[in-house]
């Protein structure tokens, strides 16, 4: 379960692309698997989503990322970009 994988990750790394299923159907998405990434990330390292849902950018804020609109691929609203600081 990735909960208990990123905890085996000795970093540092510099990028990830988060990509379970929606905020509405994964239990993924919350604070402490955020922090769990932000401590095995690079100072200004990118983590990548295609969920711009309030829930997911909130929980990627509250562990300390910056977060950014991304680009719009395949839909209509924008991915997330989240810079760790």
């Amino acid at each position: 379960h990735a909960t208990n994988t990123i905890k085996t990750i000795h970093g540092p790394i510099d990028a990830v692309v988060f990509d379970p299923f929606s905020p509405k159907k994964s239990a993924l998405w919350t604070v402490q698997i955020f922090r769990d990434i932000l401590n095995v990330m690079t100072k200004g390292g990118i983590l990548a989503t295609y969920s711009c849902a309030g829930i997911a950018r909130g929980n990627i804020r509250e562990a300390g990322f910056q977060v950014f609109d991304g680009p719009v691929v395949g839909r209509r609203a924008p991915g997330t970009i989240a810079i760790s600081s």
